[in-house]
C-alpha cells in the first residue's frame, strides 16, 4: 500500500484553457445562432414557438414587488459567484475528496451508491465536469438577472430549482446526513435556501398571493434555524466533545485569510476546548433565539436585526465566510440567509403587472442599468456555454477517462536521470529465468506487487494490462514486468496463482518475476523499494512504476496509490506515458 501527496492544483492550466476554448466556442455559436435566425426571418416565429420575452398576462404577476426583485437580484449574483467559485484552482482536482466524500457517509446506502456513481463521472473528467456546472450556475446567475418576466426567465428559475435539489443530494448530503452536520457547520444547507428563493420566484411570478405575505419568509428562515439548532444539539455529531468544535473551528482558521478573522475564530476554539458544554451551548441558544425573534413578528426591526446577527455571527465563526477554503464552492448559509431576513424589511405592493417599486433602503426603481443588447448576448452566450460544455463532456465521458485526476493524486510520472536501470535476472511463473536486460527492444513499464495482496496491487496489474491494451497493436512493443514484493510468500505457486487470478496466465507480454529472499532483496534495494511484514494484515511496500525505454533507460517514475476509484485515470496516465516510450 501507498500515499502521497494531493495536488490539487495539479490540473489548473487544463482548467483555464479549456473554460477559455469553451466560452469562446459559446460566443462564436451564440453569434452564428443569432444570424442564422435572422438570416431565415424567422425571429417572430421563435419567439411565438418558445414563449421567449412573452408570458400569460393574465396570471397575476407579483415578481415586480419589491421583495422580490431584491430577492431575484441579490440571488443571481450569488449564483454568479458560485459559478466563478467553481473555476477556483483547486476545484476540478479537490471536490470529490474535500466536498462531496466528507458528506456521504451518513447517506443510506442506496443514494450513497448512486452519489458515488456521480463522483466517478467527476473523477473521469474533472476539467470538462467542473465547467459544466461552472456554465450551468453563471447562466442562472444571469438568467436571474437580465431576463424579464418570460418564458425563458422561468425555465431559469426551474433550473436553478433542479440544480439546488441536484447539489443538496451530491453535494450536501441532504443538508443533514453527513457528520458534523449543524447550525455551525452551515447545515442545513445553503443550497437549501437558493431552492426556497427559487420557488418563492416561480410563485411569485405565478401570481401565487402568499408570497405578498412575511409568513411564508418567517416560517422558513424559523424552520431553517431550528433544523440548524437541533443539529447542533445532537450529542452523536460531536460537538459537546472538547475536541469536536474545538477540532473544526481549528481546521477553519488554518485556511489563507486575514489574521483578524482567523484570530476571531481560534479565540472561540479556545474557548470551546476549555468549555465545550456552554460554547456549544450558546450556539444552539443563538438558533433558537433567532428562530423565536423571526416567529413573533413584533417588533418586526428587532427580529430582523436579530436574525441577522445571529446568522452573520454563524457564517464568521462557523463557516469562516464560507470562501477561504481552496474548494468553498459558495458563501455558505450565513449570507443568503441575511439576504432573505433583509427582504423582510421591504413593503409590498398587492397591484398587478404594473405594481410600483418602493424599497426601505434600496434606490427607487433599483434595476441594473445594463442595455438590453448586452443582457440577451449574456444570456445567450452562457446559456450557449451550459449546451456546449454539457455535450463535450459527455463525449469526453464515452471516452477513456482523464488522466488529470491520477496527476492530482500522484502528482504524474516524474522525469528520471536518463541512467541504465539496474538489471536483475529472476524467475517467472513457469520457472523459466528471465533477465530486465534480456527484454531490450521494448519499452517496459515496471513495478513491485505482492501475490497475496487482495486489493492495490490487483488493481495496480490490471492497471497495466489495460493500459497496454488500449495501445492496439503497439502494445505488443511493452513488456510488463512485476517483481514479487513479499519476502514471506514470494514462489513459484504463489506467483502463479495470482497471475491465473487475475486473469494474466495468457498475457504473454506480462511477466511476474521472483526469487529467493536474496535476490529479491537486491532489486528492492537497486530501485529504492521499502518492504515491511506488518503484524497485522497484508506486507506494506513501495507502490510505483519505472517507466524504462527500448535501450534500457530510466525515463519516469510514477506513485500510484492504487485508488479503486481512480484506476482509470491511471490507466490513461501509463498509457501516454508508454506512448512516448514506443
Amino acid at each position: 500500500m501507498g500515499s502521497s501527496a494531493l495536488d490539487f492544483g495539479a490540473i489548473s492550466s487544463a482548467l483555464y484553457s479549456q473554460f477559455l476554448i469553451l466560452f469562446i466556442g459559446a460566443i462564436l455559436l451564440a453569434v452564428l445562432g443569432s444570424w442564422a435566425i435572422k438570416f431565415l426571418g424567422i425571429e417572430g416565429l421563435f419567439a411565438k414557438k418558445f414563449k421567449v420575452g412573452v408570458i400569460d398576462s393574465s396570471v397575476d404577476d407579483y415578481s415586480k414587488t419589491s421583495r422580490a426583485q431584491l430577492l431575484r437580484i441579490a440571488f443571481g449574483v450569488l449564483w454568479v459567484i458560485d459559478g466563478l467559485f467553481q473555476l477556483r484552482p483547486d476545484m476540478p482536482g479537490g471536490f470529490v475528496a474535500n466536498v462531496a466524500l466528507p458528506v456521504t457517509s451518513g447517506m443510506p446506502t442506496p443514494i450513497a451508491s448512486f452519489v458515488d456513481f456521480l463522483l466517478r463521472i467527476w473523477n473521469a473528467q474533472p476539467t470538462k465536469v467542473d465547467i459544466t456546472t461552472a456554465f450551468i450556475q453563471i447562466f442562472i446567475g444571469v438568467g436571474l438577472l437580465f431576463l424579464g418576466r418570460s418564458f425563458a426567465r422561468k425555465v431559469v428559475l426551474y433550473l436553478s430549482l433542479a440544480w439546488s435539489l441536484f447539489v443538496l443530494v451530491v453535494g450536501n448530503g441532504f443538508g443533514i446526513l453527513y457528520q458534523g452536520a449543524g447550525w455551525i457547520s452551515g447545515a442545513p444547507g445553503a443550497i437549501v435556501i437558493y431552492g426556497f428563493i427559487s420557488v418563492f420566484l416561480i410563485a411569485s411570478e405565478s401570481g401565487k398571493r402568499w408570497t405578498l405575505s412575511d409568513r411564508a419568509l418567517e416560517i422558513f428562515i424559523a424552520a431553517f434555524l431550528v433544523v440548524g439548532g437541533l443539529l447542533q444539539a445532537l450529542p452523536y455529531e460531536g460537538y459537546w466533545n472538547k475536541n469536536g468544535l474545538n477540532a473544526m473551528l481549528k481546521t477553519m482558521a488554518q485556511a489563507r485569510q486575514p489574521a483578524f478573522f482567523s484570530s476571531v475564530i481560534n479565540s472561540y476554539a479556545s474557548f470551546a476546548f476549555k468549555s465545550p458544554t456552554v460554547a456549544n451551548g450558546i450556539l444552539v441558544a443563538l438558533t433558537i433565539i433567532g428562530a423565536i425573534a423571526i416567529f413573533i413578528r413584533r417588533p418586526r426591526s428587532v427580529g430582523v436585526a436579530i436574525v441577522a446577527l445571529v446568522s452573520l455571527f454563524g457564517w464568521w465563526i462557523g463557516s469562516d465566510f464560507g470562501i477561504f477554503s481552496s474548494t468553498a464552492t459558495d458563501f455558505n448559509s450565513g449570507l443568503p440567509l441575511v439576504v432573505v431576513v433583509l427582504s423582510l424589511l421591504l413593503p409590498v405592493s398587492t397591484s398587478k403587472a404594473n405594481a410600483k417599486i418602493s424599497f426601505a433602503f434600496l434606490p427607487r426603481n433599483f434595476e441594473l442599468k445594463v442595455s438590453q443588447g448586452l443582457k440577451s448576448a449574456l444570456v445567450r452566450v452562457f446559456g450557449t456555454g451550459v449546451v456546449l460544455s454539457f455535450i463535450v463532456a459527455s463525449v469526453a465521458l464515452l471516452g477513456p477517462a482523464s488522466s488529470q485526476m491520477a496527476l492530482v493524486d500522484s502528482s504524474g510520472v516524474a522525469p528520471l536521470p536518463a541512467t541504465s536501470a539496474p538489471n536483475f535476472s529472476l524467475t517467472n511463473a513457469n520457472g523459466k529465468v528471465v533477465s530486465l536486460a534480456s527484454l531490450g527492444g521494448r519499452a517496459i513499464v515496471l513495478t513491485f506487487l505482492d501475490p497475496v495482496c487482495y486489493d492495490t496491487c490487483p488493481l495496480m496489474a490490471q492497471e497495466m494490462k489495460q493500459a497496454v491494451s488500449e495501445l492496439g497493436a503497439s502494445g505488443k512493443k511493452v513488456a510488463m514486468v512485476a517483481v514479487v514484493a513479499n519476502p514471506i510468500f514470494h514462489s513459484i505457486g504463489d506467483v502463479a496463482t495470482f497471475n491465473k487470478t487475475e486473469h494474466l496466465n495468457n498475457v504473454s507480454n506480462w511477466y511476474y518475476l521472483t526469487g529467493s529472499d536474496q535476490a529479491l532483496a537486491k532489486v528492492w534495494k537497486n530501485y529504492g523499494i521499502q518492504v515491511q511484514v506488518s503484524q497485522v494484515g497484508m506486507v506494506v511496500h513501495t507502490q510505483v512504476q519505472y517507466f524504462i525505454d527500448k535501450a534500457g533507460i530510466e525515463r519516469g517514475l510514477l506513485v500510484n496509490t492504487g485508488s479503486s476509484e481512480l484506476s482509470g485515470s491511471y490507466v490513461t496516465l501509463i498509457r501516454k506515458e508508454l506512448q512516448k516510450l514506443i
